[in-house]
Parts: C-alpha cells; structure tokens; sequence
C-alpha cells in the first residue's frame, strides 16, 4: 500500500510539474506575442513632405502675344529622380536630406513650377505643361535640361545647371534658340525647405530668360 501511495504521489507530482511546466511557456509565448504587438504599435517618425514653393520670375514681357509655348517635362539627372531629398556628401558622395522628403517627384514639380513662372512673365502668351496645343499655329516647344543640381549642405549652397531650348514642332532636332543657365545660389537655412526655395530660384532664372527670348522675336 505504501509503495501504491509513492507511485501515486510520484505521479501527482510528475502532474503538477507538466502543468507548471506548460503554465510557464504559455507565459513565455504570452510575453513574447506582447513583445511582437508593441514592436508593431510603435510606428516609424513621420516624414517630413517638402514641396517647391513659387519660382520667382522678374522679367514680365506683356508684349509678347500669340505665342503658344508647350515645356515638357524637366529632366533631371538619374539620381535625382527620387522623392528622396538628395545632396552632395563630399567629392562624389550622395545621400538623403534626413527626415525630409519631397512631396512629390521633384521632376513634375520642377516642370509645374517652371510652367507657373512663364505664364507669369508672359501674361499674354499661352503656357502649358503637357502637349497642349498641338497643331496651333506659332507653337513652339520648350525643353529644360537640368545637367547639375547639387545641393552643398555644408557650404549651404546650391550649384545648379541647365540648359533650356526652344524646339520648332515642325523640326523637333533643330532648335530655335538655346542658352545655358548656371547659378550658385545660397540657401538662406539649412533646412531642407531652404533648398526647395533655391531650385525654385533657379527655375525662375530660367524663366526670365526664355521670356526675354520670346520677347527679342524669337517667333
């Protein structure tokens, strides 16, 4: 009987040791399903969406009548090509403005931007940024080619270069008329808004000068 009860006892014992043995890995799985849940609660820092503001444009040219002026898309260096806000780390080093990103491709900006700015320095011609237009009389088409956009962050400065073109339809290979627009502009913060302000002022550069073109007779 003794020995009945030893068995008996051993094997209670072996029981309450199971159910504390399976009470503690529910409770290690139940701690580690708790880990998981606040690893996924805990959400990446918002970025911060920048957009272009304006390009400023000075030269208003309201002489300047029955022109119909298409500008495609600004082009932009590969590396560019991002939502990612990009500048010059060293020589040849790029990397990414920290929290910041652009509100949208910098490249539709850019050409929406630009758009703006002419239709503001020609208050009397007809600007559009797609192909508007396309079998009107007079037309002419405007292509900008961004060829340097570096963005010093130490020096706080941006170093910019394109070229813009103004392209016969009829003869898209044979310009009308080209020039190259190269600027250092410094950016009045560091921040990456103080950047956007910078290309919008390069833009406007460009602006004031296809205007002056149009405006000297270039038809």
């Amino acid at each position: 009987m003794n020995r009945g009860m030893g068995l008996g006892r051993r094997g209670w014992g072996r029981g309450v040791a199971g159910a504390l043995s399976s009470r503690g890995r529910l409770a290690v799985c139940g701690a580690f399903a708790l880990a998981l849940l606040a690893g996924c609660a805990t959400r990446a820092p918002a970025q911060h969406l920048v957009a272009l503001p304006p390009a400023p444009s000075s030269a208003s040219q309201p002489t300047v009548t029955g022109v119909i002026v298409t500008l495609r898309r600004v082009t932009l260096p590969e590396y560019l090509q991002s939502r990612d806000l990009r500048f010059r780390d060293g020589a040849a080093g790029i990397v990414s403005w920290p929290g910041s990103v652009w509100a949208e491709r910098v490249e539709i900006g850019a050409t929406r931007e630009l758009a703006q700015a002419l239709q503001r320095a020609l208050p009397a011609a007809v600007v559009c940024d797609n192909a508007c237009a396309d079998v009107a009389q007079g037309r002419q088409v405007l292509a900008v080619d961004v060829s340097r956009l570096d963005i010093d962050r130490a020096a706080r400065r941006l170093d910019g270069e394109l070229r813009w073109t103004l392209l016969d339809p009829r003869a898209p290979q044979a310009g009308l008329r080209s020039a190259i627009v190269t600027r250092s502009l410094p950016l009045d913060d560091d921040s990456a808004e103080a950047a956007a302000r910078a290309l919008s002022a390069l833009l406007g550069v460009a602006a004031d000068e296809v205007a002056k073109a149009l405006a000297a007779g270039v038809r």
